[in-house]
């Protein structure tokens, strides 16, 4: 699919081609403008246990569900719904670390993710397309101190995901499993009783092991918003990444944390006309505790 920018200069009226039942918000700036307002609303809950098992073993454990809806309208005077979607994840996480002298920390970790998501017709009480993401991972990792309260890191990460996704108004659908793999090296410290910062770098491998798609004559729609990041994806082959972390604690009551990461995948097939990815985060959280 080509997409041309329209331009205030070429004297033109554009032809506007909108979705119904896409969560795809539209901004379109010319001699009209027009608008997709997307309402959410959702609920987290969350549990966490730590046990002592022995003196130099401990056991750490969480759950986590969240569940969230939504409504998509055209905005204007007189709103246009556009139709509604769900989406529920639940993460489970399971660690144990072994402490057995004041330098070195041993961790091994479990995580399990399960996200799916649905979109309902405007009109119709119809289904008009589902996605399923199913993750396994698991982490050792050993932290050593190295001089004052500074320490080094290292950790070897597996895991296996597998992404279906369905159109149900084209009956079209992709299928895509794949193995992760990333290594990490960094460096932590804690300056004072307040400030605590980390450093790292990783590199990935993916190896993909299962790859099915409809063999339907494809819309546009599903072109742009499908097709272009399973082909992207089934050709991943490898990624490397860097982030840090600052952390401000506040005695028992909160903790304030900067992250920031970069991460470029290489992959196979060109995705919206590169063959590299490159993403940037940069994430402020704040923690409060109740004790």
């Amino acid at each position: 699919m080509i997409i041309t920018k329209y331009n205030l200069q070429q004297n033109l009226t554009p032809v506007l081609y909108k979705f119904r039942y896409a969560d795809l918000p539209v901004v379109l700036l010319g001699k009209t403008s027009e608008e997709r307002l997307i309402n959410y609303h959702g609920a987290l809950v969350a549990g966490h246990f730590l046990a002592k098992i022995r003196n130099h073993l401990r056991a750490l454990g969480n759950l986590r569900y969240i569940t969230s809806s939504g409504k998509v309208e055209d905005g204007g005077s007189s709103p246009l719904p556009q139709g509604t979607f769900d989406w529920q994840v639940w993460n489970a996480r399971a660690q144990f670390s072994l402490r057995k002298s004041q330098k070195t920390e041993w961790v091994l970790r479990y995580d399990f993710r399960y996200e799916s998501s649905k979109s309902q017709h405007p009109d119709f009480s119809i289904t008009t397309g589902k996605r399923t993401n199913v993750t396994h991972a698991i982490m050792l990792g050993v932290k050593q101190k190295v001089k004052g309260k500074s320490f080094l890191f290292a950790d070897a990460t597996y895991q296996r995901s597998r992404e279906q996704e369905k159109d149900l108004m084209t009956e079209n659908f992709y299928d895509l499993g794949y193995h992760w793999a990333s290594v990490r090296l960094g460096i932590s410290t804690r300056a004072s009783k307040w400030w605590s910062s980390s450093a790292w770098i990783n590199l990935q491998r993916y190896i993909t092991f299962r790859e099915r798609i409809s063999g339907n004559q494809y819309s546009e729609f599903f072109q742009a918003l499908f097709l272009n990041r399973f082909s992207y994806l089934s050709n991943r082959s490898f990624g490397i990444g860097a982030g840090f972390q600052v952390t401000y604690h506040y005695g028992p009551m909160f903790d304030a944390v900067l992250t920031g990461q970069f991460l470029s995948q290489s992959g196979g097939k060109e995705w919206n006309g590169s063959k590299y990815l490159h993403n940037q985060f940069l994430n402020i959280c704040l923690k409060f505790y109740i004790i």
